[in-house]
C-alpha cells in the first residue's frame, strides 16, 4: 500500500529532474550560442562612448563604494530595467566635467562632455534584429586654452584628452544615428550617420576619455588619416561566424562632423574600410578579440593632408577570469598623413577590472610611443594610470596621471606630467 503510494511520486519527482536537466542543458546551450553570437559579432560592435550601453553603464552599478548615496535612485533604476526589459529601450544621459593640470608653468585646462545615448531595438524575430542607435555630444571649453593648446603649453604632440573643441569654446554635434539590421545571426548591416571612431579598430579597454584613459592614442585609433574626419554618412557591412568575422564599410572623408553632410557625399570624398579579426574564447570569462583595420582615402584637395593615402590598424585585448584585461594597438597613416598630430602609435597595458572587490570600479596602466607627422620633432614615450572610483550608482570620481618622458616640442630635456581630475554624473 504504501508501495504504490510512493511509487508515482518518485515517478513524478524522477520526470521532473529529467525535465530540469533537459531544460537547463537546453537553457546552457541557447546561453552559449548567444556567447558565441555576441563574441563573434564583435565585427559589428561598437566601442568608445557607445561601450556605455554594451558595457552595462546604462544600468545600475553592482558595488558603488556608498551604496546608493544621498539621491535615491533605486525606484528609477528599476523603472530603467523594466523600459529595457519590456520595451527593448536602453538610454545613457551623462555629464563629464574634467581638469587637467601641466607641470610646465602650471598651466591648466578644463572641459566638460554631455552625452545622450541611446538604443532601441524596433524589430526582434527569430530570423532578424533591428536596432536605432543614436549619440548627441555637447562639448565645453571652460578655459582660454582649447585642448590642442594646452597640449602645445606642456611640449606634447599628443592631445592630453579627447575632448578638443574650437576657438568658440563649445561644440555641438550628432555623433551618431544610424540603424542597424542583423539577419540569420551571422550577416548585417548599419547605415546612416557613423562614427569610424566606434566601429572601427575598437577596443573594450581603450577608446572612452570620460570613462578610461585620457590620452589621445588610448582614446581611439588616432594616427590614421580616418581619424581627422571620423564623422560623417556612410554604410558599414558585417559578416561574422562563431570565431570571426569580416567588415567593410565606407564613410564621408570630409564632412562636417556636427550633422549629416550631403555635400560632403556628393563630392564623392570617401575612406573606404576592411576589417577581419578572430574572437578566441578559452572558456568564458577568457573572450579576446584580435584585429586588423585597413583603410583607404583618395585626393581630397591639394593641401598637405589631403592627398590620397591608406592606414592599417592591429588592436588586441584579452580578458583574464573578469578581474584582469590586457591589451594593445598600433596605428600608422601612409602618405595621407595627420596634420599637427602624429602618424604613427603604439600603446599597451592592463586593466584591473574590479579591484579589491569593486565591480564597478577600474583601474588602468599604460605605455604610450607616438611618431609625430611633423619629422622635425622627437618621438614621444609616456605612461598613463587612472583608478575610476563609482561612488554611487550615479557618481563616479577618476583621478588621473600622465607622465611624458620625451615630449616631443621640448628642447630643454624635461619630461611633462599632466594631473587630471574627472568627475561623471550619469543616469
Amino acid at each position: 500500500m504504501s508501495r504504490g503510494t510512493y511509487g508515482p511520486k518518485r515517478a513524478a519527482q524522477l520526470l521532473g529532474l529529467i525535465s530540469l536537466v533537459v531544460l537547463s542543458g537546453a537553457a546552457r546551450a541557447r546561453a552559449e550560442a548567444e556567447e558565441g553570437f555576441a563574441r563573434a559579432r564583435e565585427g559589428m560592435d561598437t566601442g568608445g562612448r557607445l561601450l556605455v550601453i554594451s558595457e552595462g553603464v546604462a544600468m545600475p552599478h553592482e558595488s558603488p563604494h556608498l551604496g546608493a548615496g544621498v539621491i535615491p535612485t533605486e525606484r528609477y533604476f528599476s523603472w530603467k530595467v523594466g523600459l529595457l526589459d519590456d520595451h527593448e529601450l536602453q538610454y545613457f544621459l551623462g555629464y563629464t566635467p574634467q581638469i587637467q593640470l601641466g607641470s610646465r608653468d602650471a598651466r591648466w585646462q578644463a572641459n566638460s562632455e554631455l552625452d545622450f545615448i541611446g538604443e532601441w531595438t524596433a524589430l526582434r524575430t527569430r530570423r532578424m534584429r533591428g536596432e536605432l542607435e543614436w549619440w548627441f555630444r555637447w562639448n565645453q571649453t571652460f578655459t582660454t586654452l582649447t585642448t590642442s593648446q594646452f597640449a602645445n603649453t606642456q611640449f606634447l604632440t599628443v592631445y592630453t584628452n579627447d575632448g578638443g573643441t574650437d576657438s568658440k569654446g563649445h561644440d555641438v554635434s550628432l555623433a551618431t544615428l544610424w540603424w542597424e539590421q542583423d539577419f540569420f545571426d551571422m550577416v548585417g548591416f548599419r547605415i546612416g550617420q557613423l562614427n569610424a571612431q566606434t566601429m572601427w579598430a575598437i577596443n573594450e579597454y581603450i577608446g572612452n576619455d570620460r570613462t578610461g584613459f585620457m590620452a589621445l592614442p588610448l582614446t581611439g585609433p588616432y594616427g590614421t588619416a580616418f581619424m581627422v574626419n571620423e564623422i560623417g554618412l556612410g554604410l558599414q557591412i558585417g559578416l561574422w561566424s562563431d570565431f570571426a568575422y569580416l567588415t567593410l564599410g565606407l564613410q564621408e572623408a570630409t564632412a562636417n562632423g556636427q550633422y549629416p553632410d550631403f555635400k560632403s557625399l556628393a563630392r564623392g570624398d570617401l575612406a573606404y574600410f576592411a576589417e577581419v579579426g578572430v574572437t578566441p574564447n578559452l572558456g568564458r570569462p577568457y573572450e579576446g578579440a584580435y584585429r586588423v583595420t585597413y583603410s583607404y582615402i583618395g585626393r581630397t584637395g591639394s593641401n598637405p593632408g589631403e592627398e590620397p593615402g591608406h592606414s592599417v590598424v592591429v588592436s588586441a585585448r584579452q580578458r583574464f577570469a573578469n578581474t584582469w584585461g590586457l591589451f594593445g594597438r598600433y596605428t600608422q597613416s601612409f602618405n595621407r598623413l595627420p596634420q599637427d598630430l602624429f602618424r604613427l602609435a603604439v600603446v599597451a597595458g592592463v586593466v584591473q577590472l574590479q579591484p579589491f572587490g569593486f565591480t564597478s570600479d577600474r583601474v588602468g596602466l599604460a605605455y604610450i610611443y607616438d611618431r609625430p607627422t611633423d619629422s622635425t620633432l622627437r618621438n614621444e614615450h609616456g605612461m598613463e594610470i587612472y583608478w575610476r572610483f563609482q561612488l554611487t550608482q550615479i557618481f563616479s570620481v577618476t583621478p588621473d596621471l600622465q607622465m611624458y618622458f620625451t615630449p616631443s616640442k621640448a628642447v630643454d630635456g624635461d619630461f611633462s606630467t599632466i594631473l587630471t581630475l574627472r568627475l561623471q554624473l550619469a543616469i
